[in-house]
């Protein structure tokens, strides 16, 4: 049967040229990947693969699968009902070698019927910096069955890719989410689902992308996500994601497009939007707020008066007729719709678990609405400036900089960053008020006046997180940072002295017009050679100011003081001083240049450096 099989293959490889198992389209339908040793698929679960050797080899999944189609009566669980993208697709290259029922392949028929998708888009939620799983922001699929419009969105489905986490414990999840130790599989549910947890409950903007197919590319990716059902893949973290997966599909339906390749080391969502953006494969981004910013946009036409009005409607929905009894019909329509709006935000969790006292209480505030006859049109709303994520900058930035520091010794500083804004970046499709940077590399090749030069470190940085969020009439949120890494000691009085830092912070933070501030109370905790005991225990304050001249160019400074500690017997032993600023002019959307000077002051040390350079994204 095998060679009879090898034969089948071997001649209608004869004819198209090349053997359907070398076929690009096979590759993609079983998510091979190119290795040292050959191939290998990154699917991990043992039922995607009919022959025992088909996660490595593309060849005999192939002869197994002609075999296994050729056997045995139709039904769910047979392989053809199991993997009908395979089926169609490989009964097109054997020229119409089967011609099976797929009617009685009942529960895949249920499946496709109940999405019934003729157009598909590509959703990227914001970026969500509470929630560390989310920092980068989430992609998943929405699968409509109307071919245009959007006002249907409610009735389409979502399919989101995600771990199947089974540890509350957080250092288990992180280590499980670095290394692969979650399962990651495929889900499709109503697309409303997705927008109460993500717009309603997590506050993000979800920005949806048409993507450019065809209805008959759309069935074959609802046949492929079919597929995906009967298998996992290891979650990675930083690589094989959620964006990762989301363009395997894409893949399939469109295998002469290089789109999982480009993701070696690390894949970045938003960064998948661009590749998409370039590959031409989506179309421009719509945008569907988060119950924040539908919050902050209405209420940005309200004076503060009616803020507090609008306030007190929505915490007494009971009195709304009530209170805004004298006021005329348009001022009553704005506050009623920000009241409106304000309640939803204060009640999200309630309101996603459709809590009837929560519904209840709400019914007041719609009726006055209702009752209510001007129509308001809050298109023109002036709102906080976002921007499409497909058009911000790559994640990865390489900088250069000539340095010159307080004691004479000049060098060169070289740094890479593989990931993902600072608060200075360029801000189109960005974070706009904070900051999340991983693996940043700084090396600094210095010399002292007539001394050799010396490649020196001048800082490690793993995790550098910053959430400035603005204060506002509705919400005082907490600003806060996080950083753990290496650097170069300043206040230690030695020449190239690395060691290990863990600092943090919590405060507030303002915005005003194009300023952007936070006052924090910060510790850090140092670990160094030359300290007393090995380490130095530090807290105090620090204030830190961004302005933005205009788009290209933008200038922050930060400051703070530290009153330190090296031994429990011995509490604040000194105090030191750091100040830093730096002016950011983006030449391109690729290249920045930049001037930075930073000063630190330790008890009879004082340090200075100013540097000159440029930051390149590729």
């Amino acid at each position: 049967m095998h060679l009879i099989i090898f034969l089948i293959v071997l001649s209608s490889a004869a004819c198209a040229g090349a053997s359907p198992a070398s076929s690009s389209k096979w590759h993609r339908l079983l998510h091979y990947r190119k290795t040292w040793q050959g191939f290998e698929s990154d699917a991990d679960g043992p039922r995607f693969f009919l022959s025992p050797k088909g996660k490595r080899d593309p060849q005999a999944e192939l002869e197994e699968t002609i075999r296994l189609f050729d056997s045995g009566e139709l039904s769910d669980d047979h392989p053809i009902c199991r993997f009908p993208l395979r089926y169609k697709w490989l009964n097109r290259e054997l020229g119409t070698r089967w011609s099976a029922d797929l009617s009685k392949c009942q529960a895949y028929g249920a499946f496709t019927e109940k999405l019934a998708a003729r157009r598909a888009s590509v959703v990227f939620s914001s970026n969500y910096l509470t929630n560390p799983s989310s920092a980068f922001g989430h992609t998943l699929l929405r699968l409509s069955r109307f071919e245009n419009g959007n006002e249907t969105e409610l009735l389409d489905y979502g399919v989101n890719f995600g771990a199947r986490a089974d540890s509350t414990n957080p250092l288990a999840y992180l280590w499980n989410g670095f290394t692969g130790g979650f399962p990651g599989t495929f889900a499709a549910t109503p697309y409303y689902y997705k927008i109460r947890e993500y717009a309603d409950l997590e506050f993000r903007d979800l920005w949806s992308y048409d993507l450019r197919l065809t209805p008959e590319e759309v069935s074959e990716l609802v046949d492929h996500v079919w597929e995906l059902s009967q298998t996992h893949f290891d979650y990675f973290y930083l690589k094989e994601n959620c964006a990762f997966h989301v363009l395997g599909l894409i893949n399939v339906v469109r295998p002469e497009h290089s789109l999982t390749e480009r993701f070696a080391l690390y894949t970045v969502p938003a960064e998948t939007l661009r590749v998409l953006r370039d590959q031409r494969l989506i179309g421009e981004g719509k945008r569907r707020e988060s119950t924040v910013s539908r919050l902050s946009r209405v209420s940005s036409q309200l004076p503060l008066a009616e803020l507090r009005l609008a306030h007190a409607v929505a915490e007494n929905p009971s009195r709304a007729r009530e209170l805004l009894g004298h006021i005329d019909s348009g001022k009553a329509a704005r506050i009623l719709d920000t009241a409106i709006e304000a309640y939803d935000y204060r009640h999200a969790r309630e309101i996603l678990r459709e809590d009837p006292k929560t519904v209840k209480r709400k019914f007041p505030l719609l009726q006055a609405r209702a009752m209510n006859p001007v129509i308001t049109d809050l298109s023109g709303a002036a709102g906080p400036a976002v921007e499409d994520p497909a058009y911000g900058h790559a994640p990865l930035r390489l900088s250069s900089a000539y340095r010159s520091s307080y004691d004479g010794s000049s060098g060169v500083r070289l740094e890479v960053r593989p990931a993902l804004h600072d608060l200075l970046d360029p801000e189109v499709g960005a974070l706009q008020h904070g900051a999340l940077e991983m693996g940043t590399l700084s090396l600094e090749l210095r010399s002292k006046p007539g001394g050799p030069t010396a490649v020196m470190l001048d800082r490690l940085t793993i995790l550098s997180a910053r959430n400035y969020p603005p204060q506002s009439f509705w919400m005082k949120p907490l600003a806060w940072e996080l950083e753990v890494g290496a650097r170069d000691f300043q206040y230690v009085d030695c020449f190239n002295c690395p060691g290990a830092y863990l600092s943090g912070g919590a405060g507030a933070s303002f915005l005003a017009g194009d300023f952007l501030g936070a006052l924090l109370l910060t510790g850090e905790l140092d670990v160094q050679s030359q300290f007393q005991d090995l380490y130095r225990l530090g807290a105090g304050p620090k204030f830190f100011l961004r302005y933005r001249f205009h788009q290209n160019l933008v200038a922050g400074l930060a400051s703070r003081y530290q009153l330190n500690t090296y031994r429990p017997s011995s509490p604040f032993q000194d105090a030191s001083w750091e100040h830093e600023a730096e002016l950011r002019f983006q030449v391109s959307q690729n290249v920045s240049l930049f001037t930075r000077a930073a000063a630190s002051e330790g008890p009879a040390v004082w340090r200075g450096v100013s540097e000159f350079g440029l930051r390149y994204f590729p």
